[in-house]
């Protein structure tokens, strides 16, 4: 889960607008469109890095996922979708070309879906979101000099969120199961 913080947002910049996508309703869509290329990106694991040396907190992250995680019924329980962090994929040969063409199909979805939740957030306030489940991302700005856009982010655990919410359906709910929070669990 994130949270994300605008501090400060000075109403002279232009553009520079939050933009929101509910990534599960992209991949069932393309599931529906593309029934085999979902299934080859639900399978092949795609590789995905994070390499920052130069930073006050160095990282190297080498992460080997498909993108689409499904349970024991095939209801989709995750999306792993980081076009920025997409590395070269690390899988047999006979994978690579599979992958890419589903992978260019999906791309080409996510960038012309119609329902994205366009917000220009103002100091003050906070959007949080799955960050499994939802893509998120800015329209470009400009500003002068001395004009301030400062957003804070942070993170919570998945697991320990939906605990909370399967603690509350049990005490003050009716009970039922927290499903589909985005953590890849298989409920």
């Amino acid at each position: 889960m994130q949270a994300l913080f605008c501090l400060k947002f000075d109403k002279d910049i232009e553009g520079g607008e939050s933009i929101f996508s509910d990534m599960f309703h992209i991949a069932e869509t393309f599931r529906k469109q593309h029934p085999e290329d979902f299934k080859v990106l639900a399978t092949v694991p795609a590789t995905l890095d994070t390499i920052h040396y130069k930073r006050a907190f160095p990282v190297h992250m080498n992460v080997k996922r498909p993108m689409f995680t499904l349970n024991d019924y095939g209801d989709l329980t995750g999306v792993r979708y980081q076009p920025h962090h997409l590395g070269p994929l690390q899988v047999n040969d006979e994978f690579i070309e599979p992958f890419y063409a589903a992978y260019k199909k999906f791309y080409a979805l996510t960038n012309n879906w119609p329902y994205t939740f366009k917000y220009r957030l103002q100091p003050g306030d906070m959007v949080s979101y799955n960050n499994r489940r939802m893509a998120h991302g800015r329209v470009a700005f400009t500003y002068r000099s001395g004009q301030e856009r400062h957003l804070q982010g942070c993170y919570l655990n998945v697991s320990e969120f939906k605990s909370c919410m399967q603690t509350l359906a049990n005490l003050v709910g009716d009970g039922r199961i927290a499903q589909r929070v985005g953590d890849y669990d298989y409920q």
